[in-house]
């Protein structure tokens, strides 16, 4: 799909049937948004793969070296996204709201190591649910450019054992919100 530019409704879309999302906007350079918040799934979605160890999630979005806006709300989520979302190397906004984690792969997994590229400013991950993840280190590190992160309402900080270097590098950063975070 390299000169797919738009995908106009892909918000309304709604799959609650889906349960693999594995290289689905590979090579997708033309694209500048992507809204799957009206998928709505009923069961955990595979968006990276579920070895600790390798990185082949990265074919989701790999090559969408375009996209500005991601709106991943409203999913299930099971396997490492740290190795999904750093392909979008131009991404800006990234909305995650309303998002369930599944359980991590191996012992002492952090699905959420350094999840987001460095070109994000804006992040939002309202009533996002931890789930049993204990590690949020590294989640953010080297976001250089972000500026704000929305926390508002996440679920599961009970659980989370290690925030080493959760923020390392986010030298731009001037606003972090926890309200009405579970502790």
């Amino acid at each position: 799909c390299t000169g797919l530019q738009q995908i106009i409704g892909l918000e309304n879309l709604h799959a609650p049937k889906l349960t693999d999302m594995v290289n689905m906007f590979k090579h997708c350079e033309s694209l500048t948004r992507i809204d799957l918040s009206g998928i709505c799934p009923e069961d955990y979605v595979l968006v990276g793969n579920t070895d600790n160890y390798t990185h082949s999630g990265q074919g989701n979005f790999y090559g969408c070296s375009s996209v500005e806006y991601l709106d991943f709300s409203n999913f299930k989520i099971k396997g490492h996204i740290g190795s999904v979302f750093p392909a979008l190397t131009n991404l800006k906004t990234a909305k995650f709201n309303n998002v369930t984690l599944g359980e991590p792969a191996g012992t002492n997994a952090n699905p959420l190591r350094s999840f987001l590229p460095s070109s994000v400013t804006t992040v939002e991950l309202n009533n996002f649910n931890l789930g049993n993840i204990t590690s949020l280190g590294e989640m953010f590190k080297n976001c250089s450019n972000l500026v704000s992160i929305d926390l508002k309402g996440i679920i599961g900080l009970n659980n989370v054992r290690s925030m080493e270097y959760t923020f390392q590098g986010c030298t731009k950063v001037t606003s972090i919100d926890f309200t009405g975070s579970s502790m």
